[in-house]
C-alpha cells in the first residue's frame, strides 16, 4: 500500500499529511472531529488539549514522511534493522523493550511472522496493548 502512496506523490512537497497543511485553521476542526471519534470515552477537555497536540505536530513543515516516500519508492528497507544489533546492545548492558498495539500497522506479518513474534522467539520483552493501535500514548 504504501508504495502505491508513493507512487501518486509527484513531488517532494507533497505527502499524505499535505491537506492538512493546506486547509490551514480548518484542520483544527477536523482534527478535533477525528480525535472524538477515534477515542469517544475521552474527556471532552482532553479532546481539546489531544487534537491542538496533534495539530502543533502533524501541521509543522514535513521531514520523515517525505523520506519514508522516497525509500518505499525505491523499496529501500534499512540495511541494519534492529533485530540485528540487539546482541550488540544486551554486550553493552542496553536493555530494551517493545511495546505494540494489538491493533498496531507496525506489528504485521508482512509475509512472513509479525515482528512482536520473531521478537518474542528472540526472547526479548514484547509487551502487546489490548485494543490499541500505533499511538500507544493516546490509547
Amino acid at each position: 500500500m504504501m508504495i502505491k502512496i508513493a507512487d501518486i506523490m509527484p513531488t517532494n512537497s507533497f505527502s499524505p499529511l499535505s491537506p492538512l497543511r493546506i486547509f490551514g485553521r480548518l484542520s483544527k476542526y477536523l482534527l478535533r472531529k477525528e480525535t472524538k471519534s477515534a477515542y469517544p470515552c475521552v474527556p471532552e477537555d482532553h479532546v481539546d488539549a489531544i487534537s491542538s497536540y496533534f495539530y502543533q505536530i502533524l501541521l509543522r513543515p514535513g521531514s520523515g514522511e517525505f523520506a519514508l516516500r522516497v525509500m518505499f519508492k525505491y523499496c529501500l528497507f534499512t540495511d541494519k534493522p534492529i533485530v540485528k544489533m540487539l546482541p550488540e546492545m544486551k554486550r553493552n548492558g542496553i536493555e530494551v523493550s517493545f511495546y505494540f498495539g494489538s491493533k498496531d500497522w507496525m506489528d504485521n506479518a508482512y509475509g512472513g511472522e509479525k515482528v512482536s513474534d520473531t521478537l518474542k522467539g528472540l526472547g526479548e520483552k514484547v509487551y502487546i496493548i489490548e485494543n490499541s493501535d500505533h499511538q500507544l500514548a493516546l490509547d
